[in-house]
C-alpha cells in the first residue's frame, strides 16, 4: 500500500489460545445440542448418531483455517477501532496478512497490518512523552540474544534508524507494544479486551459456522444413520421406524 509500512500486531495466535478456544467452543456447543436437535427432528433415540460421531463429522468437514482467517481479519479491524478511540487518533490500521507456521513447535500465528506515516508519528509522540522508557525496556526484552535465541537486531533502540518510518515490522511492532504498555499498563490488556468483546459477540459462531461444509455434514450424518439403521434391522429382523415427517402424523417404515 502506497505510503504505508507493515507492522506486526500483538496477537496470541491460534495454537491452544483463547482465540482458538472460542472457535472450539462453538463446535462444542453444537455437539452438546445435537441429541436435542435429533429429538426435535423426530429421530427415534435408537437411531441417534452419537455425540462422538457427530463431533468427528464436524471436525472432518470444517475448514478451521478459514475460521481463523476471518477471526484475524476481524481482530485487525477491532484493534484499529479500539486503539484509535483510546489514543483519540485515527490510526487507520488495515489488514495485510496472517502468517502461520507449518508446525507450532516454536511459534504461532502472526498478524500484520498496514500503518501510515501519520499513525507511526502518533505512536512515536506517545513514546517520546514517556522518554522512550517503555520502548527501551521492550527492545531489550525482545532483541537481546540468549541461550536458544540469536537476535538479528540491536537491543538498544537508540542504535536503530532515527526515523521510525525506516523501521521494519518487528521494530514498529515493538513501538506499538511500548505504546500499549504506556496507555494500558500492560501490552496484553488491549488484546484481552478485544477477546472479551469477540467472545460476547455473534462473530465466533458466524466465523465457525461459515467454515463448516454443512451439506457434507448432513450427508455424513445420513450415511452414519443408515449404518445404525442397517444394524438395527439385522439385530431385530424387522423394519426400522424412520423419523417422523413434520407434515404428517404417522411414522414411516423402512424395509430392511
Amino acid at each position: 500500500m502506497h505510503g504505508s509500512k507493515i507492522i506486526q500486531l500483538p496477537f496470541a495466535g491460534f495454537y491452544d489460545s483463547m482465540w482458538s478456544g472460542e472457535i472450539d467452543h462453538q463446535e462444542e456447543s453444537e455437539v452438546e445440542y445435537w441429541p436435542e436437535r435429533q429429538a426435535e427432528n423426530g429421530v427415534p433415540k435408537a437411531f441417534h448418531v452419537s455425540d462422538s460421531d457427530y463431533a468427528e463429522i464436524l471436525f472432518r468437514h470444517t475448514d478451521y483455517s478459514a475460521a481463523y482467517l476471518a477471526t484475524a481479519r476481524d481482530y485487525v479491524e477491532s484493534f484499529n477501532l479500539l486503539l484509535s478511540e483510546a489514543l483519540e487518533t485515527p490510526l487507520r490500521l488495515t489488514w495485510e496478512s496472517m502468517v502461520s507456521p507449518r508446525e507450532y513447535n516454536f511459534g504461532t500465528d502472526r498478524v500484520f497490518a498496514y500503518i501510515g506515516r501519520r499513525a507511526i508519528r502518533a505512536l512515536w509522540r506517545i513514546s517520546a512523552a514517556d522518554k522512550h522508557e517503555a520502548l527501551a525496556q521492550l527492545s531489550g526484552e525482545r532483541f537481546t540474544s540468549r541461550d536458544g535465541f540469536a537476535s538479528h537486531y540491536r537491543p538498544d533502540r537508540s542504535d536503530w534508524p532515527a526515523d521510525p518510518f525506516e523501521w521494519d515490522h518487528n521494530q514498529l511492532g515493538t513501538l506499538l507494544l511500548a505504546v500499549l504498555r504506556i496507555v494500558y499498563g500492560d501490552e496484553r490488556e488491549l488484546e484481552n479486551r478485544l477477546w472479551n468483546d469477540f467472545a460476547e459477540s455473534e462473530a465466533p459462531y458466524q466465523f465457525w459456522s461459515e467454515a463448516v461444509d454443512w451439506p457434507k455434514v448432513e450427508a455424513a450424518v445420513e450415511e452414519k444413520r443408515a449404518e445404525i439403521t442397517a444394524q438395527w434391522c439385522e439385530d431385530h429382523g424387522e423394519p426400522a421406524p424412520l423419523p417422523r415427517d413434520p407434515d404428517t402424523p404417522d411414522l414411516f417404515e423402512q424395509h430392511c
